[in-house]
Order: C-alpha cells, then structure tokens, then sequence
C-alpha cells in the first residue's frame, strides 16, 4: 500500500516576549468530517458488502471498541493503529490509599496512535 501525504499549514504562535522568536506550529490542512453514511458508501462501493452490511459492523466495531475502552483495555488494530481511554483527576492526588480517589476521575477522550 503506498504511503498517503499529509497535507498542513504553518501557523504562527507570537512570541511571549521581546527577546523571543515567533515559533511555528503545523496545521492540518483540509479538515472536513466525513460522516459515517459517506464512508459506508465508499466502503460499499470498493467491496461486495451492502451499505448496511457495513453500518451493522460498523455500529458492532463501536460497540466493542467503547466496552473495551471503558473497560481500560487498549484496543489494536493492525494495519491502522490503537486506541485507549485517557483519563484525568479533578483534584490534586496526596495519597495512594485514599479511598475517595475515583470520585475526582473522569475519562477524556481516547487517544489513536497510528
């Protein structure tokens, strides 16, 4: 499979202060969503599967993705990447044995590594 450029634009963050350069940050270029009806599509068309067939593995492969997330299981797929839950505390941590850590966790997204 030949590899895929990537498209990006420079932005500029100024400088925090006089005696520092301006640094330049990379952009993604494009940025549209494709919606999950435009991929089915795709996928139908490039395969034997029906647009439905692919909406009902689609709609398992999220299923199973979210149970294993939720439950802190890093999912791997190969050929394109893994996934796993990212998560955070509300409050500053003082003790490991304090009992009332997992009142101030909360997850944040989840993080793909390609």
């Amino acid at each position: 499979m030949a590899e895929k450029q990537v498209e990006y634009t420079l932005r500029e963050n100024p400088p925090l202060g006089q005696t520092q350069q301006s640094k330049y940050f990379p952009v993604l270029a494009g940025g549209q969503t494709v919606n999950l009806r435009q991929l089915c599509q795709e996928i139908s068309n490039s395969t034997t599967c029906t647009s439905s067939d692919v909406i009902a593995v689609l709609d398992a492969f999220v299923q199973s993705l979210s149970n294993h997330l939720s439950a802190g299981n890093r999912v791997s797929i190969d050929r394109f990447g893994s996934f796993v839950a990212r998560m955070e505390t509300e409050a500053p941590i003082q003790y490991t044995d304090d009992k009332t850590i997992a009142r101030n966790l909360r997850f944040t997204g989840v993080n793909f590594m390609p």
